[in-house]
């Protein structure tokens, strides 16, 4: 990653380097070489119920003292070290995580459910590798059972198809029924009740 910042009269006063992986660190371009890196350290955040005028008294009030040296922008946050087998961020693995607490209120299409996946997260790789001929054999036979007339057409769950009225492109547009559904079978289920396929509306068992 490499960039640059330039004052209000449009000088270059900082080079920016680094990359995603490390961190990023601004250098001052009459830096001398072999100036070390200086350390920012961050003010404390705002409360969420800030108004407008505490945000700028906030703003005044912390401002930032810029070195005159290359300093670090950004820099990446240390990756859990549990259950960590790819070395994702703490981000990325939120991404997959499904608390038990959740599992009742997810729709059984989600994602998180995935049996492969959650095998291969897991480092249970020969179990990935036999979940996922599972999923593709029967995302076969349901296609040939859709073809024969069986099935009803496929048609998007959560989303709509539209064009977009400037450019003319198609796109597609939720079209706000999740939210109701997961809202209406989290209400009839029973506490701690796994989600179950047949108490969502139109929704198949595609795991």
């Amino acid at each position: 990653v490499t960039g640059e910042a330039r004052n209000r009269r449009g000088d270059r006063v900082y080079e920016v380097a680094g990359d995603w992986t490390s961190k990023l660190v601004a250098r001052p371009v009459d830096a001398q070489a072999g100036d070390g890196e200086a350390e920012i350290a961050c003010p404390r955040q705002p409360d969420a119920s800030a108004s407008a005028g505490d945000a700028v008294r906030y703003a005044a009030s912390n401002a930032i003292d810029v070195p005159r040296r290359p300093f670090v922008l950004w820099r990446i946050n240390e990756r859990p070290q549990t259950n960590n087998t790819y070395h994702l961020t703490a981000f990325a693995m939120s991404l997959n995580d499904k608390p038990a607490g959740l599992e009742p209120y997810l729709c059984p299409t989600d994602s998180r459910f995935r049996p492969d996946q959650r095998a291969m997260e897991t480092g249970e790789y020969e179990l990935a590798d036999q979940e996922k001929s599972r999923l593709e054999n029967k995302q076969r036979a349901t296609r040939r059972r859709r073809e024969q007339g069986e099935l009803r057409p496929w048609k998007p769950r959560w989303f709509s198809k539209r064009v977009d009225d400037d450019s003319g492109e198609s796109y597609w547009c939720f079209n706000g029924e999740y939210w109701d559904e997961r809202e209406r079978v989290a209400a009839e289920q029973a506490p701690g009740q796994l989600p179950s396929v047949d108490k969502w509306s139109n929704v198949e068992d595609i795991f």
